[in-house]
């Protein structure tokens, strides 16, 4: 098992996904109830820990992050 969508750290696979994953919880418009899937419900409260700043310094893709940065962080 890991972390992250693709592995042990953030990646832009995890950044863009997280919102369109995350409005559709419980917590959000409740358009699909995760709770059979432990996975993903673990992936988004890992996903709410993240920082900015993590997410910088784990990325190499930090100009395109910083812009998403903008408007969902």
């Amino acid at each position: 098992q890991q972390d992250y969508i693709t592995g042990s750290k953030v990646t832009l696979a995890d950044i863009f996904a997280y919102p369109e994953i995350y409005q559709c919880a419980d917590n959000c418009c409740r358009l699909v109830d995760f709770t059979p899937y432990p996975n993903v419900v673990a992936w988004i409260e890992r996903m709410k820990q993240v920082t900015r700043t993590q997410l910088a310094d784990n990325n190499a893709h930090s100009e395109s992050l910083n812009m998403f940065l903008l408007f969902y962080f």
